[in-house]
């Protein structure tokens, strides 16, 4: 899979539902200058269905997420197109065969990119809106000592079932 976006690369990446992905590709935008004690970074998760693109209309000078202060990661989540998705890589199942990507999955992926690529081990905040929200509630129960504020707009702690449905997105029961 090419990309016109920085992609961060995973070998042998596991899933949450058992599959190995020989290859998932996390595909994310950056945006500010990443400070040298790297602890100015904002993690933003796309939202079901967005990509980057779709969300970066908050950052700028004097917008809610400004880069001259800040460092901004937007990682596209598995699923969005962008990312590894059924649309790009055959290595993706349907759920009906067993196969989908959970928030725990996009997570470990946008931790290993943030450590291996930027060697980021504190986050300033992670910043998400619906299910950009609950990856975000997913990384401060996973990783508490990682992230200093989470802003969750706009996303329930639990997916809905009638969600999961919608959107394919398999929670921990």
């Amino acid at each position: 899979m090419t990309s016109a976006f920085p992609a961060f690369t995973l070998r042998n990446f596991q899933l949450q539902c058992g599959a190995v992905l020989p290859e998932a590709t996390l595909v994310y935008q950056t945006y500010g200058k990443l400070a040298g004690d790297r602890r100015n970074v904002i993690l933003y998760p796309t939202s079901y269905g967005a990509q980057h693109t779709d969300i970066d209309w908050l950052i700028g000078p004097d917008r809610i997420l400004d880069p001259t202060r800040w460092f901004i990661v937007i990682a596209n989540q598995f699923g969005n197109g962008l990312s590894t998705s059924p649309s790009n890589s055959s290595a993706c199942a349907l759920a009906e065969d067993g196969f989908w990507s959970t928030h725990y999955d996009n997570i470990r992926a946008q931790e290993q990119m943030l450590r291996e690529v930027f060697g980021v081990e504190q986050l300033a905040l992670v910043y998400g809106w619906s299910m950009g929200a609950q990856q975000a509630y997913y990384w401060g129960s996973q990783y508490p000592d990682r992230v200093a504020r989470i802003a969750a707009l706009c996303g329930t702690a639990k997916t809905t079932d009638h969600n999961q449905y919608f959107y394919g997105v398999y929670a921990q029961r």
